[in-house]
């Protein structure tokens, strides 16, 4: 009995590799002319050694290689094949050079395919390393899909619109604006909707509060005024019913109609198709509901969602305020805002004819506002129109450019986190290259190149990218499932709609952004790995050598960055959180302890001016009486809210002195008992009391700031100061103490108080201190306003000190955000960290073992493995501790009571980041203290 070779299963076998016959000869243990010889069967009985190593080195069973024949019946010599000819195009099937590739880049998809798949057989033999590669790199690439997720919904998200590109916006400018973009005046947008040529339509659009009837309550909504034209001239179509028609807004107060949000629909009329036709209370009256928007579609105000549109024709019968809202003067003799000029309120935007160009609309826009200044010279004096691209407006022109700076700057802070996960990566494959360095030079060394080689090791850190980019878009998702309910965490005077989801946009930011990290991890340890050292690294001569000199020092300099970026952002956080705390010990300037607020708007429901006046009377007669309440005032609004009014003013001495140079004043106006109630000392004088209403002569109270800048030279008492736009002068009956307005960390702004019960307003917030418990108050004050009238829309019932919460609301992110980021970077550099140590510890293995045979002690090892991993973290103190010193410059107008370079946050940061260090090298030092010599001696 004889075992005969199947030479033409061999040379097959062969050839569907790429392997050299060389190559093959090494991996078999054969000599290459041996190998040559059985392709071409020429040695049919192969010895039982090579029979093993060929069984061995292909992986095939014996007799998919061998067969048994009978020597008795075997012929005497068996039979050669003839030589294979040179020709290419013969069949390769048992040439010895047919598992080469005929041309460059020949099967290149199938071998990608291949080393996919390799690389997925990587990640499941290895999932320890696996699972903590992805979850560091899916904390990076997950923060910057989230973070892009949001500047996306807010900047890049085109307008749900037809043909966005011919839309354009149409602004308003003159020379005494505080904003270079203010929207038009109701006439001035009529005189130029219907004289322009280069415009097929323009429409016009403002925000309005609204008191939607629910019940026999009313709640305050945000809708919105539109033209008649609005969903049309946008090509926007209802999902149920219809928009308004041109006519609707042309005769005002006739068409009371309506288009509700689709987001409204769903939670108040449970997306009921029958509600076309049906009736909703609006401000006291009746609508019909003609339409449903489609859910896509909010409104040309980014992030601020309407819950429905009205007519503009029907913003007098509903007496709803403007929300953008710029006067150069009130006009009294001019009832309806719909024909005052010098009020601007309306946002308006135009869709450009077929060819026109936006410079020939600008142009004609440019000589069409010459003429009116020409017909109106006492309104549109100096007054020019400007238009924008809608497509590039999110805001308003002078909003995006802080919006766009403020995305660039949480960006590079997120990015800052990826660069930390991916040097941490980084890191980890360089530990686990050293393993593998005896596999990649049997690659070399069986003819593998190493542009290929690279190209396989880049394909196992894009599939582990990848896998973090998955794991990343569901943080993503759930990201944005926070922000979309934002409005139920923070305090915010409108509601806001972010809508945000994971679109084409964020998953191909996702898709770059694994890429990028693949490279940044990726692209080192590949270098690395595929040096070509195939002498040194068969030998796997683990003490080291030039290469493993090289590996640590370059993984030693990714750990310094990591520990650099992870100290600046620590420092940063720990800025923002002592000054949050600041911030709550800061002294506004009065108490909002024990004082409760409810605003009211009895101006929805139809209330003239002596309407309101009798229900804020019966209110504080009744709450007055209440137990427990100490005192009872109103005010226009509290300070360090949302809502800021700003005048300018002079001393009547002063008044022929030029628009321009009147200083800006703070304003609000407060009924009698409003310093008592907040608190608020009066230095000098008096606060208001109830005989000023009755008084001819309109007094007022300054704060310290405002009388020395109008009266430097005198006592502000008994003087008098000019306010425009309304032109009035008003005596100083008192100075108040100066206090805080507008944010927490302002220097000290001038401000005046007026009494409100001289001026008018017939929307006001009613505030109560009291002794007593304040829950029963809130209900006490919401029950004595529907006493009186059930329809009054009340909102905002809580303690004032909740309202305030608003001012902390930016130091809260900032410290929020930068903690976050923070924690997230000293974990990943801990990790790194820890990685490299052990790494170290594993190539020094034999000169451990050879040190401890010397005589040194388990302690001696310990110091020293420790101090390579503090010396590394002492460098990155130094660099962090100087990028931070730079950075938190620009957190300084965020800081309050601390500064930039405060000491004791610095050092404890920098403990905190060392004990962390430390804690990260004890588990590979106390590894390396406790290696048996004579183990380590025989390391290999």
């Amino acid at each position: 009995m004889r075992v005969r070779l199947k030479h033409e299963r061999l040379a097959r076998t062969l050839a569907s590799s790429r392997l050299s016959q060389n190559a093959w000869a090494l991996r078999l243990g054969l000599e290459s002319s041996h190998l040559s010889k059985l392709v071409n069967g020429r040695r049919l009985y192969p010895t039982a050694a090579t029979r093993r190593k060929l069984l061995r080195g292909l992986g095939l069973e014996f007799d998919e290689l061998f067969e048994i024949e009978n020597v008795a019946t075997a012929p005497s010599r068996p039979p050669i094949p003839p030589r294979p000819t040179r020709n290419r195009n013969a069949p390769a099937a048992w040439s010895p050079r047919a598992w080469l590739p005929r041309h460059p880049g020949e099967d290149t998809m199938s071998n990608v395919l291949q080393e996919f798949r390799f690389a997925f057989r990587l990640i499941r033999k290895n999932p320890g390393f696996s699972f903590v590669a992805v979850l560091t790199l899916a904390l990076g690439i997950g923060l910057n899909s989230a973070i892009f997720s949001l500047v996306n919904g807010i900047l890049f998200r085109p307008l749900p619109v037809a043909s966005a590109e011919r839309l354009v916006a149409v602004y308003c400018n003159s020379p005494n604006d505080m904003l270079e973009h203010s929207p038009l005046s109701y006439p001035d947008f009529e005189d130029l909707r219907g004289n322009s040529t280069t415009l097929e339509g323009m429409l016009g659009y403002a925000l309005t509060p609204l008191a939607l009837g629910v019940g026999d309550e009313n709640a305050l909504i945000m809708g919105e005024s539109v033209s008649g034209n609005y969903f049309s001239l946008l090509g926007v179509r209802p999902v149920l019913g219809r928009g308004f028609s041109p006519d609707e807004d042309r005769t005002r107060g006739t068409h009371p109609v309506t288009v509700l949000s689709h987001r409204m629909w769903q939670r108040r009329f449970g997306g009921s198709e029958q509600i076309i036709g049906e009736r909703v209370r609006i401000n006291g009256v009746e609508f019909t509901v003609i339409g449903v928007a489609p859910a896509q579609f909010t409104g040309l105000f980014r992030g601020v969602a309407p819950e429905l549109w009205i007519p503009l024709a029907m913003k007098d019968a509903l007496n709803a305020p403007q929300m953008a809202q710029i006067q150069e003067q009130e006009e009294p003799a001019v009832a309806s805002v719909l024909d005052r000029r010098r009020t601007r309120w309306l946002f308006s935007v135009g869709r450009l004819v077929a060819g026109a160009s936006i410079e020939q609309a600008g142009a004609e826009l440019a000589s069409l506002g010459e003429a009116l200044a020409r017909q109106h010279p006492e309104s549109n004096r100096e007054r020019a129109f400007l238009l924008r691209p809608a497509a590039q407006i999110r805001i308003l022109p002078e909003v995006d450019t802080i919006l766009q700076g403020a995305s660039f700057v949480l960006m590079a802070v997120v990015g800052l986190v990826l660069l930390i996960a991916s040097a941490n990566v980084a890191n980890l494959l360089l530990a686990r290259a050293a393993g593998r360095r005896r596999e990649v030079a049997v690659r070399l060394s069986v003819g593998a190149s190493r542009g290929r080689l690279i190209r396989q090791l880049l394909i196992e850190s894009l599939v582990l990218a990848w896998l973090a980019g998955g794991v990343g878009l569901l943080l993503t998702v759930a990201t944005n499932a926070l922000l979309n309910n934002v409005n139920a965490a923070l305090p915010l005077p409108i509601d806001i709609a972010l809508q945000l989801d994971v679109d084409y946009r964020v998953i191909g930011f996702t898709f770059g952004v694994c890429v990028l990290a693949a490279l940044l991890f990726g692209l080192a340890p590949a270098l690395q790995a595929s040096s070509g050292h195939l002498v040194e690294a068969l030998r796997q001569d683990v003490g080291g050598g030039s290469r493993g000199a090289f590996s640590r020092r370059f993984g030693g300099a990714l750990v310094i960055a990591q520990i650099s970026l992870s100290l600046l952002l620590l420092i940063c956080a720990g800025l923002t959180v002592r000054s949050l705390l600041n911030a709550h010990r800061i002294d506004p300037g009065f108490d909002p302890s024990g004082v409760v607020m409810a605003r009211f708007t009895p101006n929805l429901v139809g209330y003239d001016d002596t309407r309101a006046e009798a229900f804020y009377l019966h209110l504080d007669r009744e709450l007055s009486a209440l137990p427990g309440v100490e005192t009872v005032t109103t005010a226009s609004h509290l300070p360090l809210t949302f809502e800021i009014n700003v005048e300018t003013a002079v001393r009547e001495s002063n008044r022929a002195l030029p628009q321009d140079q009147w200083p800006d004043v703070d304003s609000s106006r407060v009924g009698p008992g409003y310093f008592e109630t907040l608190r608020t000392p009066i230095l000098r004088g008096r606060s208001f009391s109830v005989r000023d209403a009755a008084s001819q002569q309109r007094v007022a109270v300054a704060n310290e700031r405002l009388a020395e800048l109008l009266w430097p030279d005198q006592d502000a008492l008994g003087q008098r100061l000019v306010l425009e736009p309304d032109g009035e002068s008003y005596e100083i009956v008192g100075i108040a103490r100066n206090g805080l307005y507008r944010t927490l960390g302002e220097e000290t702004r001038p401000f005046l108080y007026r009494n409100i019960e001289q001026t008018g307003s017939r929307d006001r917030l009613v505030l109560v201190r009291t002794g007593a418990d304040q829950a029963s108050l809130l209900a006490a004050l919401r029950q004595t306003a529907r006493a009186y009238d059930e329809k009054i829309p009340v909102v905002d019932v809580q303690p004032v000190a909740r309202a305030l919460e608003s001012a902390l609301l930016l130091p809260e992110v900032a410290a929020g955000l930068f903690g976050l980021f923070g924690i997230l970077g000293t974990l990943v550099a801990s990790v790194g960290l820890y990685g490299v140590v052990a790494y170290m510890v594993s190539r020094r293995t034999r000169e451990i073992g050879i040190r401890m045979a010397l005589g040194a002690s388990g302690r001696d090892v310990l110091r020293m493995v420790l101090g390579r991993g503090l010396v590394l973290t002492a460098v990155g103190t130094v660099l962090g501790v100087g990028a931070a010193l730079l950075a938190a410059q620009v957190l300084s107008s965020l800081l309050y009571g601390i500064s930039s370079s405060d000491l004791v946050t610095y050092a404890a940061v920098c403990g905190l980041l060392t004990g962390v260090a430390i804690v990260a090298c004890l588990v590979p030092a106390r590894r390396a203290k406790n290696l048996d010599p004579m183990a380590a001696l025989r390391y290999e």
